[in-house]
């Protein structure tokens, strides 16, 4: 169809698509800062340096039965850390696939540390028997697990004795201090690129370039009995701080945190996730999407854009977190 079988000002909108995502034996190394990326990208998603061409699948991947069962994420808590020796983190490294120097970060962050998501009971044993052979004992999390989501709350009602979401009347929406067993630290980043294009005998020009950037912290509360509610730093009443409640948000996150630190001293604080990127994204690459647009106006003019977000990786992260948190409070117990 050609362009003048449209009207003017028209646009044709393609549905946003959601990118595949690839295992950890998949991922390419960048040879400038040496992050993993998705096998499909030409150029690296955190410095932009080109990236090796993949001419074939991974030789070493593991074909799927029919009747295969789905794999688990491989992760180690952090009271293994002991065991882990500088030998070790050299040959963990390999077995995961990413470099000795980012997997040693990940270690000195602390936390609970994720190793691999398998994507079949063959790969996810294979996996678990070499992480074995260190002497280290791998815990497996199904999917499933990881995608339970976290309650978003706006405010909080804070006494000596309870903490309560803001605009929930009943008591049993209320918890005890001693209830929150973990408070997980993150940063959700998202970046979308805008490339305008005019296109016209079979040649494309590029008209103009945009770059996108929201950062937003948040933090999980994680009790007992499995609830969790998240609180994003941009939109969050901090009256509850009272008389502490400073001018601008990230202060008043920071001294939300000191104030559930003095209520909930046992609580455990997570704020490892920022120094564990590298690692996580061999583990969960980032979200990406991909948008086209094109609009008849005049000239035929095509808008692609691309957007990538670390959510549903710290989504991943945090549900670990606490799942790694509870098994080994009840193997204490």
């Amino acid at each position: 169809m050609s362009d003048s079988d449209y009207n003017e000002g028209v646009h044709l909108i393609t549905p946003a698509t959601r990118l595949k995502t690839f295992a950890a034996g998949e991922m390419v190394a960048c040879g400038v800062c040496s992050r993993a990326n998705p096998p499909n990208r030409a150029q690296c998603l955190y410095c932009g340096g080109n990236l090796p061409v993949v001419l074939s699948e991974d030789p070493g991947s593991i074909p799927i039965a029919e009747d295969e069962a789905p794999g688990q994420t491989l992760l180690l808590s952090s009271d293994q850390f002991g065991k882990v020796t500088d030998e070790i983190v050299a040959k963990l490294a390999l077995i995961v696939g990413i470099s000795r120097e980012e997997l040693s970060a990940a270690v000195l962050a602390g936390g609970a540390l994720p190793l691999a998501a398998t994507d079949n009971s063959t790969q996810e044993a294979r996996l678990t028997s070499q992480i074995e052979s260190l002497g280290l004992e791998p815990s497996q999390v199904p999917p499933e697990d990881l995608s339970l989501g976290s309650r978003k709350v706006r405010g909080l009602d804070i006494t000596s004795d309870f903490v309560r979401a803001l605009g929930t009347a009943s008591e049993k929406q209320s918890h005890d201090w001693k209830e929150i067993t973990l408070i997980v630290m993150g940063r959700i980043v998202t970046t979308r690129i805008e490339v305008d294009e005019k296109r016209r005998g079979g040649k494309t020009k590029a008209l103009d370039a945009r770059q996108f950037s929201s950062d937003q912290m948040l933090m999980d509360i994680y009790f007992k009995a499995g609830e969790a509610w998240r609180v994003y730093a941009d939109d969050f009443d901090y009256s509850c701080l009272g008389e502490r409640k400073a001018m601008t948000g990230f202060e008043n996150f920071g001294r939300l945190l000191d104030l559930m630190r003095e209520h909930a001293p046992a609580a455990e604080i997570d704020n490892s996730y920022a120094r564990k990127r590298a690692l996580l994204a061999n583990v969960w690459p980032l979200d990406e999407a991909s948008r086209r647009t094109v609009a008849f106006a005049r000239d035929r003019k095509h808008q692609q854009s691309t957007t990538t977000s670390n959510e549903s990786q710290f989504n991943q992260y945090s549900r670990a977190a606490y799942l790694l948190r509870t098994r080994s409070e009840a193997t204490a117990q």
